[in-house]
């Protein structure tokens, strides 16, 4: 019985360090996992500043892009009224344009035409002149 005892009490004192050695591992774990847990969040919220940094500058230069591209739009916009504008006032003149080179035909025609009796009224005179003094000189 004396062994008995003895076994049992050793057997006891094992249970017990086993406790111990279970207990001191439990809480040396528990810290662990808090510190990993503790790291990870720290590396997650890092992780989310970051990806905020990159989308405001992306939203940044988004944004300056955007507006680049509107201020160029409206340039190129306002171009393209001027020259729509200039060509209606080209085409608003034709017409006049039109009627005066009608106009002008018809005066250069009429003008050949004074030319051609002027020649007439020319010739005559000459022809007139030397019939009269060629023929009928003076006394």
């Amino acid at each position: 019985s004396g062994q008995g005892f003895r076994v049992s009490h050793q057997h006891e004192s094992n249970r017990i360090a086993i406790d111990r050695i279970e207990q001191k591992f439990e809480t040396r774990f528990n810290n662990i996992e808090q510190k990993f847990e503790t790291k990870l969040d720290r590396m997650e919220q890092k992780f989310e500043n970051r990806l905020d940094a990159i989308d405001q500058k992306f939203e940044t230069r988004l944004d300056a892009s955007d507006q680049k591209f509107e201020t160029r739009l409206d340039a190129s916009d306002q171009k393209i009224e001027n020259q729509l504008d200039a060509i209606n006032q080209k085409l608003e003149i034709l017409p006049r344009i039109d009627a005066e080179i009608t106009q002008l035909k018809v005066d250069v025609t009429d003008l050949k035409g004074s030319q051609r009796s002027q020649i007439w009224v020319l010739i005559v005179t000459v022809v007139g002149a030397i019939i009269k003094f060629g023929f009928f000189p003076n006394p």
